[in-house]
Parts: C-alpha cells; structure tokens; sequence
C-alpha cells in the first residue's frame, strides 16, 4: 500500500509539473496576441509629411505603415487630422488652392467659348 501511495504521489506531482509548464505556455501565448500598436517607433513630422503631403500620400494607410514602420492608426491620425494637425491644415490649404485654379481654368475657358460664339455645356440641369 505504501508503494501505491508512491506511486499517486509522483503521479499528482507530475501533473502539478505540467500543470505548471501549461499555465507558462499558456502566460507566453497571451502575451504575444495581446493588443498593442504594431509600430516600430514614434511618428515624427516629417512622417506626417510624407502620409499626407508626399511620397506616400497616394498609398493606403496600412500600405504608408508598412513602408515606414508604423502602425495603421498613427497614419490613420496623421492622414486625417487627429494629429499633426499643422500638416493637415497644410493639406486643405493645398486643397483649396488645386480647387480654386481649377474653378478659374474653368471660368478662362468658357470666356474663350463665349468669345469664339460656342455654346456653353449644360451642368446639372434637366433636359
């Protein structure tokens, strides 16, 4: 009986030891999928440049993350006014500034119909 006893003891040692190397895997797998920014560092200014003003201001926000090492929502932020919100004054400025060109190329171009005797498009109106 006392070899019997032994024997429970090392078994409910054993599962005390697996118990215990489980628990530690289990401890490591939570930590590697537990949410945190997947970013290689801080966004700086000329970051916020590059997403919103530059080179990668036509890529989509996680491709700009990728290429520089940053996460989506830092780009996210930068591209769209949360942060850096200097640069995207900038952009709107910029904006306005494409836009109004285009109203006067617009307007330059229908004096030189009216001049030549062209009839004007119709926009927007019913026919």
């Amino acid at each position: 009986m006392s070899e019997e006893i032994d024997n429970l003891k090392a078994r409910i040692q054993g599962l005390s030891d697996d118990l215990g190397r489980l628990r530690a895997e289990f401890e490591e797998f939570k930590r590697q999928i537990a949410f945190r920014p997947k970013s290689a560092k801080a966004m700086t200014l000329d970051d916020a440049r590059r997403v919103t003003l530059g080179d990668l201001s036509n890529l989509t926000i996680k491709e700009a993350a990728l290429n520089l090492g940053l996460s989506y929502g830092q780009v996210y932020s930068a591209k769209n006014g949360y942060t850096f919100k200097e640069v995207y004054e900038e952009k709107l400025r910029r904006d306005r500034a494409t836009q109004d060109a285009e109203a006067i190329r617009i307007m330059e171009q229908e004096k030189k119909e009216i001049k030549a005797g062209a009839p004007l498009a119709k926009k927007g109106g019913k026919k």
